[in-house]
């Protein structure tokens, strides 16, 4: 096996939501996010760079000829999804990107949308002191080229800074900031809710959900996607809940009238790659912690065989949470 590299693409994420996604990180190792959430799973680089860097650029000649070498073949594909080790809207010429990944999805025989991971932090730094300045309205243009912004959300009551957020973050302004700037386009965004167990306490608990139905019903939104914990994060403490704890927060959020589905990690037949299965892998699981089983699913018997390489050769080290066995990427 030869030495596996960090690359841009790094497989498919089968979610029961929105179908089969390729998973792009237009960013790179090391991490570059302005926050420390606890459900993140970059476990093996999970300390923020002191500085991010403003003028932080990629390079979308680079993405798209990763995307071209390493495809999957002979599997429905129904959209990408930019995120890893950085927030995408960090980069400066993310704009760029999307143009290019919006012309190119029909060239790549992929069918299907475009979507951004992203806190939204560095859209509300552009825009929360004046929505006409040029860099507002680059974020705006933003919007317009994509099909969605998933949200990550466990900013819950008091307990959110314990969970992430940081102090000098006015949540406030966030909020507002979000609520102007999406204007009409509001059904472009997907609320992301993580459902999760820390020490003896349920996230959200019922007397959280009455503060994020007023959250979203003040940013206008109507997407909530339910995500309980199923892997590793950075904060081991975290566990998951009970079913029934989902389907509760579930019936909620229908009973108010939100549009609201649970994210699965779905199974589905193994893959054919048109590049290497070890450097793929190792690509996926620096990412997300991945099951044997899943493994196996996501790249076939081949993906097992590249797994013992890597375990072999200090790429990955496996770990057990919640009863479970996991295997992550080691970054160097």
């Amino acid at each position: 096996m030869s030495e596996p590299k960090v690359d841009f693409i790094y497989g498919i994420y089968p979610s029961s939501v929105h179908g089969n996604l390729i998973l792009i990180d237009p960013i790179l190792p090391p991490r570059k996010c302005i926050l420390n959430c606890a459900i993140c799973p970059l476990i093996s680089s999970y300390k923020t760079t002191d500085k991010i860097k403003t003028d932080l650029k990629i390079s979308p000649s680079s993405v798209l000829s990763s995307i071209d070498k390493c495809k999957p073949m002979r599997i429905e594909i129904n959209g990408i999804l930019l995120w890893g080790y950085g927030d995408p809207l960090l980069a400066s010429n993310i704009y760029e990107l999307l143009i290019i990944l919006r012309a190119s999805i029909p060239r790549s025989g992929f069918q299907g949308k475009l979507y951004i991971h992203s806190s939204l932090v560095p859209l509300v730094e552009a825009c929360s002191v004046d929505i006409e300045k040029p860099e507002c309205t680059l974020m705006k243009s933003i919007i317009e080229q994509i099909d969605g912004i998933i949200l990550p959300f466990l900013w819950y009551d008091v307990d959110k800074y314990v969970l992430g957020w940081p102090q000098e973050l006015n949540f406030n302004i966030y909020e507002n900031t979000i609520r102007q700037v999406f204007e009409n386009k509001y059904d472009k965004l997907f609320i992301e809710l993580y459902l999760f167990k820390l020490h003896e306490n349920y996230y959200p608990d019922i007397s959280h959900l009455d503060e994020i139905t007023i959250f979203l019903r003040h940013i206008r939104s109507k997407n909530i996607i339910l995500k309980p914990i199923d892997r590793p994060t950075i904060n081991p403490r975290l566990k998951p809940v009970p079913e029934s704890h989902v389907t509760k927060v579930e019936e909620y959020f229908l009973n108010e009238g939100f549009k609201t589905q649970v994210e699965r990690f779905n199974r589905i037949p193994s893959i054919s790659w048109q590049c290497g299965v070890a450097h793929l892998l190792y690509n996926y699981i620096l990412r997300i912690p991945l099951r044997y089983n899943e493994i196996r699913s996501l790249f076939g018997e081949i993906g097992l065989i590249a797994l013992n390489n890597l375990l072999s050769k200090n790429y990955a080290s496996k770990t057990t949470w919640a009863g479970e066995v996991f295997f992550i990427g080691n970054y160097k």
